[in-house]
């Protein structure tokens, strides 16, 4: 089977369950056009989402009365950052789109997947730095290509 739209998300709809059967996406997967995946009861699907949709924990790829496949977003080791200031705001977002880093907003959070040098970085510049277990799921994007 393959599956080129998002039917909603788990999050607005009451489904019991024993009927959901789950896609497990890591963070860098969100975005691919084309994936080829197992689900966690053994079937193999593919997911050919059109558009700029990056696709969310929780996104229900099928759903009929009897059965319901939806993506998981699996928690990935991430760096979580919690800028006290405007200043420090500012260091941290210079230095991480100087590495092209991908970024991550959860609430008043940024999150980054785990790099060491950037864990590095940070405590050489004073800014405190938590290392946890995180869905990387609400991604911000350049608005236009950028090239060097």
């Amino acid at each position: 089977m393959i599956f080129k739209e998002v039917l909603g998300n788990l999050h607005d709809l009451d489904i019991p369950d024993h009927r959901i059967e789950k896609v497990a996406l890591e963070w860098f997967e969100l975005d691919k056009r084309l994936l080829c995946k197992t689900t966690d009861k053994g079937n193999d699907i593919g997911i050919a989402v059109e558009g700029r949709r990056r696709l969310r924990h929780g996104d229900i790829l099928f759903l009929t009365p009897e059965r319901v496949i939806a993506v998981e977003v699996l928690p990935t080791k991430a760096i979580v950052l919690e800028p006290r200031n405007m200043p420090e705001m500012a260091q941290v977002c210079y230095q991480l789109g100087n590495r092209h880093a991908p970024l991550y907003m959860s609430g008043e959070q940024i999150l980054v997947p785990f790099d060491q040098t950037i864990v590095e970085l940070f405590e050489r510049l004073n800014i405190p730095v938590k290392i946890e277990r995180r869905r990387l799921e609400h991604g911000l994007r350049p608005e236009s290509p950028h090239h060097h």
